[in-house]
């Protein structure tokens, strides 16, 4: 879908993965062994933990001091205060307050999201242009906006980067079991003045794809400013290209070597333009109108893109192509077609019985 303001298969490891047993233990409590030990900050920045630690290699069971949080722990644990929803996942009946024992997981075995009753899948949602008041198909109004964000923190949805994101699909670490990726393209000013305070205070991330034309060349569109300023408070910017035309489009002056060497431009100036402005390395890339094929998912890989968001609809699991990675459209105004967007788990047996 066009609004003006608005690959390699990783099939071959599947079934490796699948059959991994470790990868699909799962528990609710360990053994703890060993003295108690005051774990020492690492650096200088890292809290300091006074509360006793008894731990094995595979978890940690701490007893927390007054006005220790999940994120505290997770930043003295893990170096990364992000990670706080390990934490509070593995101690989801626990107040965090003095003198409470909670459970710290020292291995990460969400790795893929794999369960013996399936897997989990990511939905990226996807948004044009807020209005206060708007129609369809590509206007959300704010009030619809900001019930969707209720709905999500309401039934335990959590929103992650896209360098979250990634780092799921390349197998690296587990993200929360509700996660959800928010996203919006073309670049408008109502991202600004609509969207950007709604997300701030339901605590979310999001990463906005632009075109580099827009930007600053409409009463409608963000300014370069805007954009430094957004990113400053932890927002995503990636490449929706530069002028917003389907890249799968010949023209009908050009040969296939004039086709080939416009969109592989485009691909280039546009992430050049970013890096510049935006003083930073682009990596994430939204397809105009999410037309791709073979030729340009391999021309996008090497214009130094690692991540493509195409315009089909579905959740993504990591062994999901991060070059042609599914997306849905949120066009309708309803929370019962929003709902249906949501999509965070499939079902499907990963026990093997068999004997050797």
């Amino acid at each position: 879908m066009i609004d003006n303001c608005k690959h390699k298969k990783h099939s071959s490891i599947i079934y490796i993965v699948f059959m991994v047993g470790g990868l699909l233990w799962i528990s609710s409590c360990a053994s703890f062994k060993g003295a108690p030990v005051i774990r020492e900050p690492a650096n200088a920045t890292e809290p300091s933990l006074k509360g006793a630690v008894f731990q094995s290699k595979d978890y940690a069971l701490y007893r927390l001091e007054e006005g220790e949080t999940p994120a505290l722990l997770a930043k003295a644990f893990f170096g990364d205060q992000d990670r706080a929803w390990v934490i509070e996942d593995e101690n989801r009946n626990t107040t965090f307050e003095k003198g409470r024992f909670v459970v710290i997981p020292l291995k990460d075995r969400k790795k893929g999201g794999l369960h013996k009753d399936g897997y989990q899948v990511v939905p990226i949602l996807c948004y044009h242009r807020l209005a206060r008041t708007c129609q369809p198909p590509l206007c959300i109004s704010a009030n619809a906006f900001e019930k969707q964000m209720k709905y999500l923190r309401d039934h335990g949805y959590r929103t992650i980067t896209m360098a979250e994101l990634y780092g799921f699909l390349q197998y690296r670490h587990g993200i929360p079991a509700r996660s959800v990726v928010i996203t919006f393209d073309d670049g408008c000013q109502s991202f600004y003045e609509i969207a950007l305070p709604i997300l701030r205070q339901y605590g979310y991330k999001a990463t906005l794809f632009v075109y580099t034309d827009f930007i600053g060349h409409s009463n409608e569109a963000l300014t370069w400013n805007q954009l430094k300023e957004i990113k400053t408070k932890g927002f995503e910017i990636g490449s929706h290209s530069v002028s917003h035309t389907d890249f799968t489009e010949k023209r009908a002056d050009e040969d296939d070597h004039a086709y080939a060497a416009r969109i592989k431009r485009d691909l280039s100036l546009s992430k050049k333009i970013l890096d510049e402005r935006l003083d930073q390395d682009t990596t994430y890339l939204s397809f105009p109108s999410g037309g791709h094929n073979p030729r340009i998912l391999q021309w996008a890989e090497q214009a130094g893109y690692k991540i493509g968001l195409s315009a089909k609809k579905g959740s993504n699991p990591f062994f999901a192509d991060p070059m042609a990675l599914k997306r849905n459209q949120i066009i309708a105004q309803d929370i019962r077609t929003f709902i249906t967007h949501l999509v965070v788990f499939k079902k499907s047996s990963l026990k093997e019985d068999y004997v050797q």
